[in-house]
This record gives structure tokens, sequence and C-alpha cells, in this order.
């Protein structure tokens, strides 16, 4: 893919569907959210502002209706706090680490240090698993499909997210450093996104699409998150998790539509160390969403 054209309505999508054959969603909607990330604070009170104008509330009450407006709008301000969190996160005293501390949670050893920032790491995650592989994956599926424009398509709806979400899964399972995770089957993904809830609606995403697409993406995360050569190498395994969890939400053109996204990234969100998901918009998320049901 020539991202040089590519449609960057795309990019910086807020509607709920993508259909994108450009980019087979590997672009949608992370783009946007990271230029907001480095946005003035004005510019996000704005668009939160707006949001909040949006919902609906029952006749006499503060309790928000339980439709499908009010759900789109509560998750699009959960996204605007993980926005706001990896803003904050880039200042001083950010909850960044320094690559040396990554290093002994990773279970590394060199003694080289850079600072990378929550919204560095996730940017960074992004174009090399998104960017970069798409051209390469894009090229050779006529390799895997007789049907490689559908497969664009498809996978633009919640293939990319279903993809982050089997990632989350399998390093959730690793018990001791990062780097024992090269040694996991990418088997554990590719079933993550052909037994998704989404997948019904991708006919031609077969296994071989989804082994061609995985292979490509998990190595490029392995090595970026476990790799030696770049300075954001050896993330520690929550910063890892919190980034593809973050990245997953953005990348989501409808968390609403999505359960495991809301299960596996959103939720997580919440209940991080760093309390990204504000109160308030965990409340609103309760009163909408079974999976915050005590």
């Amino acid at each position: 893919m020539d991202t040089s054209k590519h449609n960057t309505r795309c990019e910086n999508a807020r509607k709920e569907d993508c259909r994108c054959t450009g980019c087979g969603g590997s672009q949608h909607g992370w783009g946007g959210s990271m230029d907001l990330v480095r946005s003035t604070p004005d510019d996000r009170r704005r668009r939160r502002a707006g949001h909040e104008e949006g919902l609906k509330r029952e006749p006499g009450s503060r309790r928000l209706k339980n439709s499908e407006k009010n759900r789109s709008i509560v998750v699009d301000l959960a996204r605007l706090d993980a926005v706001d969190w990896l803003a904050g996160s880039s200042g001083d005293g950010a909850p960044g680490r320094t690559r040396q501390d990554s290093e002994r949670a990773s279970g590394g050893g060199r003694g080289a240090e850079s600072h990378v920032q929550p919204a560095e790491q996730v940017s960074v995650l992004a174009k090399a698993m998104a960017t970069e592989t798409w051209p390469r994956i894009s090229g050779r599926l006529d390799q895997v499909t007789p049907h490689p424009r559908d497969v664009r398509r498809e996978l633009a709806h919640h293939g990319w997210c279903d993809l982050l979400v089997g990632m989350i899964r399998v390093i959730e399972s690793v018990n001791g450093p990062l780097r024992a995770l090269s040694r996991m089957p990418a088997s554990l993904i590719k079933d993550a996104i052909l037994t998704s809830s989404a997948q019904d609606a991708r006919p031609h995403v077969t296994a071989a699409v989804v082994g061609l697409v995985v292979d490509e993406v998990w190595r490029a995360f392995i090595a970026v998150a476990c790799g030696g050569g770049s300075p954001f190498g050896l993330l520690g395994g929550e910063e890892a998790l919190r980034a593809l969890r973050i990245l997953a939400v953005f990348i989501c053109p409808a968390p609403r539509r999505h359960p495991e996204v809301r299960r596996y990234a959103l939720k997580p969100l919440g209940e991080d160390v760093h309390h990204i998901l504000t109160a308030q918009t965990e409340a609103r998320l309760a009163e909408l969403f079974a999976e915050w049901l005590p």
C-alpha cells in the first residue's frame, strides 16, 4: 500500500464502519487518535464537550438512556480518556520507563537508556505492526486467496482489533520474561480471530489469510517489543499489554459492537494501575454494558 495515497478519512475515522480496501483497516482511527494526543488540551476539551452534549438521559433522571447512540458516545469518551492519559504521560514525571528499567522487567541485560513514553510506545507499535506490515500482507494476499479485494474489505471489519485482542490474550497467558513470547505459538492468536463474534461477516478471511496476517504482525511485534536493535525494544509485559489495549480501542471501528474489545482491551484500561479511564467513564460504561457489572 502506498500510504501517501491512502484515504486520510480512514485514519481520522469517527464513524463505526470501515470498508477501506486501501489499508484493510490497518490504519483505521488510530492515526487520528494519536494526532489528538499531540494536539492542545483545548482541542481535547472541545472534543469531549461535543460528546457530552450528545448524551441523552431518562426523563427526570440523571441515568443515561440505554440507547445505541449513548453506548457509542460513552465509548468515544473512553477513547478520549486514553488520549488524555497518553497526552499527560508525555510530560515530566510521566509513567514511561527507561529502556534499562524495561529490560530488567523483560529479562534483558543491556545498560543503554532511552526514555520511552507511553504515547511513543503506542505509536511505534502501531507503525511497526500495521503501517509497515500491510504492504507485505496486501502484496501476498493473491497467494492465499482468489478474492484479495474482498479480503481487504472484510479485514477492515474488526480484523485488526481482533488480531490485537488475540495478542493481548497470548501475552496475558505468559508468566515470566516477555522474551518468552517468541516461543509462543501464533496459532493462539489465529484462533482468537477465527472464533471472534465478528468472523461471520468475514467469509473470505480464511485460516490461510489469517495465518498470513498473524505471522507478519506477530513477527513485527516480537521485533519491537522483545528485540535488541530498537530503542523501543524490550518493553515490560504490562507496558506491552497497556499499549496493545489502547491501540485496540483506537483501531476498533465500533467497540460498542465488539464484545472482545470491551472485555480484553477497554475494561482492563479501567482496571489499570494508572487509572486510564476516569471514574465517570467507568460508571457510565457500567450503566450501559454488561461487562462492567460486578
